[in-house]
């Protein structure tokens, strides 16, 4: 019983290892996106990864993150080391990682003026982050039209990174940004999804707010962009033994086979 509560615990700590908080700038804009992922190529079957990724847009920074892993944090910092342990003794912990447990666990933040991106991960298995320019698409504008949710759409197509992918962007909000690391096109991203349609990103809705950008993980070790995606292939390749040597959970009910997909940047070894 007590090794289980040490591994369910660390999943719990996992969600709480929020660091020194930095206020960067003040959003004007939040969106909300879908996050859709083929998770097995060979039966074309999908799987919602995160129903609300949020991107915060302020003059300076932008923010993209999962809004569910925030709202875990959150949960946890209200209760006390009790009541967490309370929680992981009485089946309440798998509830909790049934709801919040799938989220996206990266953060991106956009430096404008530097033209900067820092990426941070607090599942690669230890927290890390890593930091490159602001990486450009070669953005074909196409004459298509289409409507969503209420917002005329254009089309967009690009090469990047491995992947041919098709957006949709709207200059009805005249901003460079998107979710993920998309951007520079003349006005929103609401749809981009990569021409295989493994990874689909699609607006919810929009808001516009006064909402502070805070960047919360500065004590995080520094890796290049090319360590993080061999351990994202590994975690692919290798998930049972991802697992294992990440401390976290193993009382789960995955499959420990190799999945049929790849990373998104899969140009990049």
């Amino acid at each position: 019983m007590k090794k289980i509560l040490i591994l369910t615990a660390s999943i719990v700590l996992f969600y709480m290892q929020l660091n020194s908080q930095e206020t960067l700038d003040t959003a004007y804009l939040e969106c909300s996106y879908t996050f859709t992922q083929m998770i097995d190529t060979i039966t074309q079957k999908k799987s919602v990864r995160d129903v609300d990724m949020r991107l915060l847009i302020g003059a300076k920074y932008s923010k993209f993150y999962s809004h569910r892993l925030f709202s875990a944090d959150s949960i946890l910092k209200t209760m006390t080391t009790d009541e967490q342990m309370f929680m992981l003794s009485n089946g309440g912990f798998t509830d909790f990682i049934n709801k919040y447990g799938s989220s996206e666990a990266y953060k991106v933040y956009t430096n404008h003026i530097e033209n900067k991106i820092t990426q941070t991960d607090m599942r690669a298995p230890k927290n890390v982050l890593y930091k490159e320019s602001v990486p450009k698409q070669n953005w074909k504008i196409l004459s298509e039209i289409k409507d969503f949710d209420g917002y005329k759409c254009q089309k967009a197509t690009c090469t990047f990174r491995g992947r041919d992918y098709v957006a949709w962007f709207t200059r009805e909000i005249p901003v460079k940004e998107g979710p993920w690391k998309f951007n520079g096109l003349p006005g929103l991203i609401v749809k981009v999804h990569d021409t295989q349609e493994h990874y689909d990103f699609e607006l919810s809705y929009i808001n516009k707010i006064r909402k502070k950008i805070i960047f919360e993980e500065k004590n995080y070790p520094e890796i290049t962009l090319k360590d993080y995606i061999k351990v994202c292939r590994y975690k692919i390749q290798h998930p049972l033994e991802y697992l294992m040597n990440s401390g976290k959970n193993v009382r789960t009910t995955f499959s420990p086979d190799p999945k049929p997909y790849d990373v998104m940047e899969r140009d990049i070894k």
